[in-house]
């Protein structure tokens, strides 16, 4: 079962995101050169193995792989829970609808 949040909650949860992706733009700009696999791979001769590559380099790939994740976790499930609201107040009978009933 899903745990519903309050608005509130989701709100925080979305800026955060929104903060996050930024961060994460912040970085990849910072570190763009670094950052690009082929750079990487020619300058340090590096062919999928991190730990040659100089700590700031490595933690800044480490860093970008870490929030791309946390970030695409953290949409889906904001767009989770925001569908799940949408069908949850269109299958609830309106108003009139109750009152046509009777």
């Amino acid at each position: 079962m899903i745990h519903r949040r309050t608005d509130k909650e989701l709100d925080r949860e979305r800026q955060y995101l929104e903060s996050t992706e930024e961060r994460l733009r912040d970085l990849e700009a910072h570190h763009s050169d670094f950052l690009d696999s082929s750079y990487v791979q020619q300058k340090w001769k590096v062919i999928g193995d991190r730990k040659y590559l100089p700590p700031d380099i490595r933690g800044a790939l480490e860093l970008r792989e870490k929030l791309q994740k946390w970030i695409a976790e953290s949409r889906i499930k904001i767009e989770t829970e925001e569908e799940s609201r949408r069908i949850d107040k269109s299958s609830q009978p309106t108003k009139r609808g109750l009152n046509d009933e009777t």
